[in-house]
């Protein structure tokens, strides 16, 4: 463990800091030219350690010019000339000649490859932070041998993506407005994600095959890598996908694990940590796990995501590679609230009043406001985590830890009863013995229901409160401007007017991948057809 110099109160399990400013040389811009199957440009930057190609594939004596920017008349000229390369010129472009009779057609093609095989913790080349090294540099030597590797072998790249992509759009259940999105919205991973080699600073616990890869949430803004938030809702693509960038993920949150058991919130401090006591903030950093807050649901983020990769490949040895870590975390995630015994499991933090000492104690990953006491909407998401630990623990025959998990559900499914429902629906938040509670109805309430369902269990809410709330769904979706369920609805299921409201309150106020949720807890509860309407409702374009 490392005691940051920021707070030597607080522990990174991970190596030193060092924060400074990167001065970067000046640009040494160097171009030749390539012949032969590809014909055209490579410029680099040898102080930047960056390049790349621009080229035409099987044609000879392409035009080369420097960039054509925005400038029109550049753009209508390129049929006779291209802007003069002058020396240290950056940009480029490429023409290739043609003449068509009537009816004839020419396919060229053109190899745009990059290669900037370094990148800084602060995201920008000249700023603080460490240095990684993208794990396609152990794979490609230059810009060039990347160009060359896609121009040998573009014919079988394209026909295996059209292969798989034709399976989607052929499947007779996938609606067109639903395969597109499928396909289109995985553009997200390659442009997020970021995989570095095994080196340093990444500690010794990374294996050189696994490298350390993750998504970044929000580079244009809340810029942090492996939110744990947003990637335990969205990195279903990845565990379907690409398994081992998922795989390689969780093995750094077990390395980074905390001692208490919690397990990093990002990998690279965040911006809610810069407070008192807080961690440095670099977007890109993969070495800085930071405790962040949002505790009550932190461990089951945690356990949702291994769960998943344990889905798709049932391996035993996956099983005993994060068991401990994960008994670990669920231990820590479901004691955060002794005074209320094994009922903690529906409950927020004890509060906290000292950042220093320990953490935010009264919001969730949906931010919307405090939450105080009993919580239906976490609550259910970690009962999903405990009949998802419970399997794990039944697998390797830990039967005390099956019946601590049953413990915990039974008290759980006691508080719901008698702390949160209503008698027409469950509140937001009760908080018994100081009489705060939070009372309208909470759309995404059931996603401890919807978790449950796609991991292949049983239900954590009774069905009678789950039909009465799907009820109450469906009727506000009747009155609201989209059709689409607002993120609250008052007891009768209407509209909700909020007094003093979060950012994320409003009469008509949704987020979509919370109506993903709804969508996807009807169509699990028998309710296909108004689900998938609600899909499409967010998903097809108008």
């Amino acid at each position: 463990s490392h005691k940051s110099d920021l707070d030597p109160d607080l522990e990174f399990p991970n190596a030193g800091y060092a924060r400074r400013l990167y001065h970067l040389p000046p640009r040494k811009i160097a171009r030749s030219t390539l012949s032969g199957d590809l014909n055209g440009v490579v410029v680099s930057d040898k102080n930047w350690n960056i390049s790349y190609v621009l080229a035409a594939l099987q044609e000879k004596n392409p035009g080369i010019g420097a960039a054509l920017g925005t400038d029109g008349k550049k753009w209508k000229a390129i049929g006779t000339r291209l802007t003069e390369v002058l020396p240290d010129t950056q940009g480029s472009s490429l023409s290739v000649a043609f003449r068509l009779k009537p009816g004839q057609e020419k396919v060229t093609r053109f190899v745009l490859a990059w290669y900037a095989p370094e990148w800084k913790g602060n995201g920008a080349p000249d700023t603080a932070g460490n240095t990684y090294e993208h794990i396609y540099a152990a794979r490609y030597l230059d810009a060039v041998d990347a160009a060359k590797y896609l121009a040998k072998n573009h014919a079988k790249i394209l026909a295996h993506i059209l292969a798989w992509q034709q399976e989607v759009y052929d499947s007779p259940q996938i609606p067109g407005w639903l395969a597109d999105s499928l396909i289109n919205n995985l553009h997200g991973i390659p442009r997020v994600g970021i995989w570095a080699q095994a080196k340093d600073p990444i500690g010794d616990w990374c294996r050189k095959e696994d490298g350390l890869f993750a998504l970044n949430e929000c580079p244009r803004s809340c810029s942090q890598m492996d939110c744990s938030p947003p990637s335990a809702c969205g990195n279903l693509p990845l565990v379907y996908f690409f398994p081992e960038c998922e795989l390689s993920t969780l093995r750094a949150k077990k390395a980074y694990q905390f001692q208490d058991g919690r397990p990093p919130w990002v990998f690279g401090g965040c911006t809610g940590d810069q407070g008192p006591g807080g961690y440095p903030s670099e977007y890109y950093e993969l070495v800085y796990p930071s405790r962040g807050y949002q505790a009550v649901m932190n461990s089951s983020n945690y356990m949702v995501r291994m769960d998943r990769i344990w889905r798709i490949n049932q391996d035993e040895s996956f099983l005993k590679e994060f068991y401990e870590s994960a008994k670990k975390a669920t231990r820590w995630g479901f004691n955060l609230r002794p005074n209320y015994g094994k009922s903690q499991i529906l409950a927020m933090p004890t509060p906290v009043l000292d950042y220093r000492k320990g953490i935010p104690h009264d919001t969730e990953w949906f931010e919307d406001k405090p939450y105080h006491g009993y919580v239906a909407h976490a609550g259910g998401y970690r009962m999903a985590h405990a009949r998802m630990m419970r399997r794990w623990a039944e697998q390797l025959g830990d039967r005390e830890f099956v019946e601590e998990m049953a413990a915990c559900l039974a008290a759980g499914a006691q508080a719901l009863e008698e702390h949160l429902w209503t008698g027409t629906h469950y509140r937001v938040s009760n908080e018994p013995e100081t009489g705060r509670f939070h009372e309208p109805v909470f759309t995404p309430i059931l996603t401890g229901q919807f978790l449950a369902h796609q991991h292949g269990l049983p239900g954590v809410f009774p069905q009678d409160r789950v039909d009465q709330t799907l009820k109450m769904i469906r009727k506000a979706c009747a009155v609201s401007q989209l059709g689409i369920p607002p993120n609250y609805l008052n007891s009768e299921g209407e509209l909700f007017k909020a007094e003093h409201g979060g950012y994320l309150t409003g009469s008509f106020t949704y987020v979509t991948f919370t109506t993903y949720n709804i969508a996807l807890t009807f169509i699990y509860e028998g309710q296909k057809e108004f689900g998938m309407d609600l899909l499409r409702k967010c998903l097809e374009p108008y």
